[in-house]
């Protein structure tokens, strides 16, 4: 292979990958614990367990020359690293290639060149580009790529471990080459402090090395100076026991102690479950989720055949690919496939994953989605072969068939950029960091706010010690509430405004769940929050956001004592009504709040906003804002206001039926008809079997005097459920103005069948002749 072309196709492997991740990647914080790894890196903090040191370590000097906003550094740090991935998936794939074409690493009796003569000089780099391509542009390797998380250098450590393991072999007769599996030793035991799944990789280069040169592992020599490095790649967790001693302003798990430290790398704080007792049926987990996720990573685009087709290719050519590598390089084979088991089927069986995450968990899998690309190559190669084998050898025709094959990969990889371009595109994405500053702006001073979890925590950490806003409110965690250390830290104000809870270390040890009073189960997080909120006695605001469920406070008996104020209750000392302060929530949501990303300069919903299930049920807390405020309004006959609120609240919420429903009832009471009428029937089409839209299309008809159509709409609700009892009351009107009795009482008789001890529908039958329901129907 000449030597301009594999350096001019190994920098496209890295300089295109780049190129589209910088284009496409988040320029401030995004959900999940990207929010906190950015802030821990800006903080030198501690993260959840096991604590990913290392990653921090890199994250803080990342941000050291300040040259760009730390959450847009640490990102395109993500991003540069996965093009360096992609450059050693290159170079894998280019290394296995040559092994494979000239056959050295064949067994004796085929070690025949795969093509007859040398294959065209472009070949190998092409299908090189093509695994490369491939794999940068799969959907959970892209995701990992655009936002600041630990899976994208982890993933440039497993894959440069897979390429030192081969240069190894092709130079293992060279002298000092062990130092090549010494560097791989000590790699991996320190990108361990980034994530776990890097040690995946070990068995297979084990078995590896053991295949190619089993004296190798027989040297004292080699497992000595092994062990030194390993023991001094993993010393770099000796930062979280430091750290813990400084107290910063993310301090999770508290390592301080080492007994402590031993719960952080223990992962304690998430005791995984036994593999051995399933969570779910493994079919389910198999198939719902790993071949789910597997399927939706080299998605080309295109529908009925030709989606199919293209869909099935990827895997059609891996396993060929995988043939290929058995029968050519079989010790290489055995390294890739005990990767790729590891990394996918013995994943699904330890992970032991329910049938209810909170999120989707493909991101479990980056490795095997990263590296069966190069499989996906090696298929297209044995197809080269054979489309050279058919044609003249040093033809023109033979030489285009064989360029055309190993063109495929790249060809297809960039279908899927195409494809994958709308949902991975985050460029434009400040949900995140607009929520939490909703949360924290318009909040009185040294609030104590309560959260729920991750996605409405970590933004607020980045907030607030990244850009120092609003340093003055405490955040309360929860789902952290529920370990000691973390209502320690709260209590402690470490370097947060301390939290008022008069318990001490001994009693916040013994929190244990329990019963209270009236047998309700109460947690250590309940016990919590009883404790801040008695010591407070109501000194301190006290909010929590409404991604905390009403449910919960009432649980814990605030039902009525919630106010609504933006997107934040407020818990008050006593019950209050309305539960909504309209006024201030409706201003807070038009003037003060901001929602870049979601909503276009003229107020619409962004065409752009690509977001999963649990991130549109947090802009759907806007909608519910809106919506109390409109329920507010409507207490008070302010009928306008209530309309705008309503109508706001589409716009966030445009898949809840109820605020389109409430919205059209406003029209409808303000008579502005045309309005309703455009409403009601947008909704009818979205949700046709919705029988409250029949009613309200039903009272668009009586305002307009078309009592006919009118009465078909009632008719056709109750049609949908008979429970519902207004279009019965409103039928009946209008066959009693229409002059029809007999058909007023069969409707309310419909009604009483189902509903026998309804007083007001037996008024309603009474009033048509005058006379007792018990006269006409002695029997009731």
């Amino acid at each position: 292979m000449r030597q301009w072309l594999h350096r001019a196709a190994a920098a496209l492997s890295f300089v295109v990958p780049l190129a589209m991740y910088v284009k496409t990647h988040t320029p401030t914080v995004p959900f999940w614990d990207s929010g906190e790894f950015i802030a821990v890196s800006a903080v030198l903090g501690i993260p959840h367990p096991p604590g990913m040191p290392f990653y921090v370590l890199l994250g803080r000097v990342a941000l050291l020359p300040g040259l760009a906003p730390p959450a847009a550094t640490l990102n395109v740090l993500a991003g540069i690293a996965a093009a360096v991935t992609c450059l050693f998936i290159y170079l894998i794939t280019v290394r296995l290639a040559h092994g494979i074409s000239d056959g050295r690493w064949a067994d004796p009796s085929s070690r025949a060149p795969l093509f007859r003569g040398a294959p065209p000089a472009f070949a190998i780099p092409l299908i090189g580009l093509g695994a490369a391509f491939v794999a940068a542009f799969s959907y959970t390797f892209w995701f990992n790529a655009i936002e600041a998380e630990v899976y994208s250098l982890a993933g440039m450590i497993s894959a440069l471990g897979i390429w030192a393991a081969l240069l190894w072999r092709d130079r293992a007769d060279d002298p000092g080459v062990s130092r090549v599996l010494l560097l791989v030793a000590y790699l991996v035991a320190l990108a361990v402090g980034i994530h776990l799944s890097v040690a995946l990789i070990v068995p297979g280069i084990f078995l590896f090395v053991l295949l190619v040169r089993p004296r190798t592992l027989g040297s004292a020599k080699l497992w000595t100076w092994a062990l030194a490095l390993a023991v001094l790649g993993v010393s770099v967790h000796l930062y979280l026991f430091i750290r813990a001693h400084h107290h910063p302003a993310i301090n999770e798990a508290d390592p301080s102690t080492l007994h402590r430290l031993w719960l952080m790398l223990s992962r304690d704080q998430y005791k995984p479950p036994t593999p051995f007792v399933r969570r779910a049926a493994l079919g389910y987990q198999f198939d719902e989720m790993f071949w789910q996720y597997l399927r939706a990573q080299y998605v080309a685009g295109g529908r009925g055949i030709l989606g199919v087709a293209l869909g099935s290719l990827p895997f059609l050519a891996a396993l060929a690919g995988a043939v290929l590598h058995w029968r050519r390089d079989r010790k290489g084979f055995w390294l890739m496939a005990t990767t790729l088991f590891l990394t996918s089927i013995y994943l699904v069986f330890y992970l032991n994953f329910t049938d209810h995450e909170v999120r989707a968990r493909d991101y479990f899998f980056f490795l095997a989605f990263q590296f069966l690309p190069i499989w996906f190559a090696l298929g297209l190669f044995a197809l080269a072969r054979e489309a050279a084998a058919r044609l003249p050898s040093r033809g023109s025709l033979g030489r285009a068939a064989t360029g055309g094959v190993c063109l495929l990969g790249i060809v297809y990889a960039f279908s899927m950029a195409v494809h994958g371009m709308p949902a991975h595109d985050r460029s434009g994405y400040y949900f995140a960091r607009d929520l939490a500053h909703n949360l924290l702006t318009g909040l009185p001073k040294n609030t104590i706010l309560f959260t729920n979890g991750d996605n409405d925590t970590f933004p607020l950490w980045y907030a607030q010690f990244v850009e120092n806003e609003r340093q003055d409110i405490r955040i309360v965690n929860l789902s952290l509430l529920n370990t000691p250390w973390y209502m320690k830290q709260a209590r402690d104000g470490h370097p947060q405004p301390a939290v008022p809870v008069n318990m001490s270390d001994v009693e916040i040890d013994a929190l244990r769940p329990t019963f209270d009073r009236g047998g309700r189960p109460l947690g250590v997080a309940d016990q919590g929050v009883y404790a801040i909120l008695t010591a407070n006695n109501w000194k301190r605001p006290v909010y929590a956001a409404m991604t905390v469920p009403e449910s919960y406070w009432s649980r814990l008996g605030f039902s009525g004592r919630l106010k609504v104020e933006g997107v934040n209750l407020k818990i008050e000392p006593a019950r209050v009504s309305p539960s909504c302060d309209a006024h201030l929530t409706v201003d807070l949501l038009d003037h003060t709040y901001q929602y870049r990303g979601i909503l276009t300069p003229e107020g619409k919903r962004s065409a752009r906003l690509a977001v999963d299930p649990e991130t549109e049920g947090l802009v759907q807390n806007y909608g519910a804002s809106y919506y109390a405020a409109g329920r507010a309004f409507v207490e008070t006959d302010s009928l306008e206001a209530a309309a705008h609120a309503f109508k706001r609240a589409t716009i966030f919420a445009p898949d809840v039926a109820v605020v389109h429903q409430e919205l059209a009832a406003m029209y409808l009471e303000t008579f502005r008809l045309a309005q309703a009428e455009e409403v009601i029937g947008s909704a009818m089409m979205r949700w046709p079997r919705l029988p409250e839209l029949y009613k309200l299309r039903g009272d668009l008809f009586g305002l307009r005097e078309d009592l006919d159509g009118a009465a078909e709409s009632y008719r056709k609700a109750i049609e949908l459920n008979r429970d519902f009892r207004a279009p019965y009351v409103l039928l009946y009107h209008i066959y009693v103005k229409q002059g029809r009795p007999a058909d007023a009482g069969k409707i309310i008789e419909d009604f009483l069948a189902g509903h026998p001890q309804d007083a007001g529908a037996k008024d309603l039958l009474a009033k048509l002749d005058g006379v007792s329901v018990d006269t006409l129907h002695p029997s009731r």
